[in-house]
């Protein structure tokens, strides 16, 4: 089962360039040919809050690039827009490459991205230490968000396990 690793919002607005010629693309997971290989350790998600055209600035990804052991270099000629109405939510794999057409009509693109990382990666978010208990509680299934949470995992990179280095201040 996936953790959760951060929570973002993106807004375009008419005449954002955006990430300009080369779409912004990148890829959130790195590829090395071992231990994992192809195996996904992160995964995004965007909710679409209004319609993803590509006029309006959809998301762009490579078809495939998951499966590619390079960086995405001059690769914006392979990308397609995802298009979709409002209301959807758009899921790929850490490696794909990925980025933004720019916004070429008037109005905004509104989206809600969330970053997913396997258990055994730790999260870009503090959400385990940071997150009020309380407001989990507070949801159709609190058992599930506790366990994309991670509030009950166990492991090395649950709990400190060295000294946090102080430095002196002179007087010490």
């Amino acid at each position: 089962m996936p953790r959760f690793s951060s929570h973002n919002s993106f807004v375009k607005w008419h005449g954002d360039r955006g990430y300009g010629p080369t779409l912004g693309l990148h890829a959130d997971q790195g590829r090395s040919p071992l231990p994992w290989g192809r195996n996904a350790l992160n995964g995004n998600t965007n909710w679409c809050l209004t319609d993803y055209t590509r006029e309006g600035g959809a998301l762009a990804y490579v078809p495939g690039s998951h499966r590619r052991v390079t960086k995405p270099v001059q690769a914006q000629e392979e990308a397609v827009a995802v298009e979709c109405p409002r209301g959807s939510l758009i899921v790929w794999h850490g490696a794909t490459w990925h980025g933004a057409f720019p916004r070429m009509i008037p109005g905004m693109r509104v989206s809600v991205t969330n970053y997913y990382r396997h258990r055994m990666v730790t999260s870009q978010e503090d959400i385990r230490g940071t997150f009020p208990r309380e407001l989990a509680e507070d949801c159709d299934d609190p058992a599930l968000f506790r366990l994309l949470a991670g509030f009950e995992d166990r492991g090395p990179y649950a709990e400190q396990s060295y000294p946090i280095p102080r430095a002196r201040n002179g007087n010490e």
